[in-house]
């Protein structure tokens, strides 16, 4: 709910990878002129090591982890990919690694 909370926030999930994204191709492979990171999260291309330990998308997406689980063997996360300014989602297996996002909840 926090991530979609946020997403919305930001313009929806079609928009919303473009400001939450770093601009540049200082790690991103490359990025669209409407990349601004003007919400500061600045999501890095760090990709994905696959449950047999392979890494794949390094500079192409970057994923993170939702607290939401869909089953016992898998989980929902968020992507974003280096050439769209959308922010997606669908599940993942829970032996993968991606990355996580920690934030602080306000009172």
């Amino acid at each position: 709910a926090e991530w979609t909370a946020l997403i919305n926030y930001l313009g929806g999930a079609s928009v919303a990878g473009n400001v939450m994204k770093e601009a540049g191709t200082a790690h991103w492979s490359s990025t669209s002129g409407s990349v601004t990171n003007s919400s500061g999260f600045t999501a890095l291309p760090a990709g994905i090591v696959t449950d047999a330990l392979a890494s794949e998308n390094i500079r192409l997406q970057t994923y993170f982890w939702s607290a939401t689980e869909f089953n016992a063997t898998r989980a929902r996360r968020w992507i974003f990919t280096h050439d769209s300014g959308m922010v997606s989602t669908n599940t993942i297996l829970k032996g993968n690694h991606v990355s996580v996002r920690c934030k602080e909840d306000l009172p």
